[in-house]
């Protein structure tokens, strides 16, 4: 029996030691799939890293421009409100010029703190911003300022309205010239 004892403990052993071989070749492969599952996402997970450092960057822009653009509208708002103290004028009319300079000045090459300042200083120098088409009746069909011996107006009259209409132009109430179709 001590023979048979032997190669039954034999057996167990061996088998004990090819279970635990097996085990580690087992656990091998199961690390060396993981580490090939990692290799394979870890550029996917760079890459959503990225993609969330970018929206971040981007919200971060968008934010700035508002802020920026708030305050822009802040400063035509408080100039504006400079300009309304020289017109007497309140309500749709006022509202309407507020508009007409602001879709001037998307079309403009001046800054819109530019626009407003002339806009003032023709105000504060006595030209009515509703006076455009009364401006217009000294201008020919081209856009030209009519000269004093057609319009009939004395020289002190006539320098007046030719500093009233190049004034209207620099404000654009006026055009510089009439497009000829």
């Amino acid at each position: 029996m001590p023979a048979d004892l032997t190669k039954t403990i034999d057996i167990v052993f061996k088998g004990k030691d090819e279970v635990g071989q097996i085990t580690k070749s087992i656990n091998n492969q199961i690390d060396g799939f993981g580490d090939s599952i990692s290799s394979i996402s870890q550029p996917l997970n760079d890459m959503a890293n990225n993609v969330l450092a970018l929206e971040a960057a981007f919200a971060a822009l968008v934010i700035g421009g508002l802020s920026l653009a708030l305050n822009k509208a802040g400063e035509f708002n408080d100039a504006f409100a400079e300009i309304t103290t020289l017109i007497d004028d309140t309500g749709t009319s006022v509202t309407d010029f507020k508009n007409d300079i602001l879709d001037y000045s998307t079309s403009s090459t001046q800054s819109i703190e530019k626009i407003n300042q002339s806009i003032y200083n023709a105000i504060s120098a006595g030209i009515d911003y509703k006076d455009a088409r009364a401006l217009g009746n000294y201008l020919t069909e081209r856009g030209k300022i009519i000269p004093r011996r057609i319009s009939g107006n004395c020289a002190k009259h006539q320098r007046e309205i030719t500093t009233a209409i190049k004034r209207a132009r620099n404000i654009a109430i006026l055009p510089f010239t009439t497009v000829m179709k």
